[in-house]
């Protein structure tokens, strides 16, 4: 599609597809654009090999990033939500795929969620996935040569609503904040899951890589971290810390972060939360059939 080059070196973009609701310095930035049916790679020239945003991330997370970006340009990606989970007229049912059934394959690109909030008892997600079964899927699909990306519709942790409860919730949950602790509690959890994603055999199981696009759809109005909800700094202290915290306190090194807006109104707009290059991994876009955006989107890219 298009060409993405940076001050420095190449642009990865990356267009994911999910059927369900949903997947930098300038030395270290791909772009990864969440839409509704395919995914595709547009054309780069790299001058340096890219880096993950992470420095300790892990060999194989570092490999996924190149992978990606060396792939670029020569293949056509097409992904799909809870793909091996379940589909029409069937749930758990192992090795079945309503796309492998349909097209002959299966998808190179796996979405998964983490929602709706981690606790005693709490053994499935928002989509009614066992967390037992996602970890031995993740493993299938990269024993496959895909890719997993993961989103998190996590509950108001403030109200104890649900993800869509838009009663504002960052401001108490940052550092200082009356319910931080609720945070880190969840993100604890999070980490043990990150890396509890590891390849099979008895011995030397390494952790698998993933993409996770925290706080997603920011410029929306429907969840609780909503761009009605919390301010721009607020925003990006939050992501901040949610990265930090998995890497230096938890040490989780395993995981591309993509920065994933939805609807957004010009590029001043996209980039208004924009965490920074330390903490991105990817551009993203959660994109719902709004076809005027796609230009703009692409020229973000290759201006960041």
């Amino acid at each position: 599609m298009l060409k993405h080059q940076s001050r420095q070196t190449g642009y990865l973009s990356l267009l994911t597809s999910f059927t369900s609701m949903f997947p930098v310095k300038a030395l270290r930035l791909l772009c990864l654009s969440f839409a509704c049916t395919a995914a595709m790679y547009s054309t780069v020239t790299a001058q340096k090999t890219p880096q993950p945003a992470d420095p300790e991330a892990t060999k194989r997370t570092r490999a996924l990033f190149q992978n990606l970006q060396q792939m670029e340009g020569n293949r056509t990606l097409f992904g799909h939500q809870d793909d091996l989970a379940y589909g029409v007229f069937w749930r758990r049912e192992e090795g079945r795929s309503d796309v492998q059934e349909t097209c002959g394959n299966y998808p190179a690109v796996f979405g998964w969620d983490l929602g709706s909030r981690f606790g005693p008892g709490k053994m499935t997600n928002i989509d009614s996935i066992r967390f037992r079964d996602m970890k031995r899927w993740v493993r299938k699909v990269y024993e496959m040569g895909g890719v997993n990306t993961f989103s998190w519709h996590l509950d108001n942790l403030v109200t104890g609503g649900s993800t869509w409860d838009t009663t504002p919730g960052v401001r108490d949950l940052l550092p200082g904040g009356k319910y931080h602790y609720r945070l880190t509690e969840q993100l604890d959890i999070l980490a043990e899951l990150f890396k509890s994603f590891k390849t099979g055999g008895l011995f030397n199981k390494q952790e698998i890589p993933i993409i996770f696009r925290p706080w997603h759809e920011h410029t929306g109005k429907w969840f609780w971290w909503g761009e009605h909800a919390c301010t721009p700094e607020e925003y990006k202290t939050f992501f901040r810390f949610t990265v930090d915290y998995l890497r230096k306190e938890k040490g989780v090194h395993n995981v591309l972060y993509a920065y994933s807006p939805d609807f957004f109104v010009d590029e001043e707009h996209y980039m208004r939360n924009y965490p920074g290059d330390d903490y991105v991994d990817i551009f993203g876009l959660d994109y719902y059939y709004r076809v005027e955006k796609w230009n703009l989107f692409w020229l973000i890219c290759q201006q960041n």
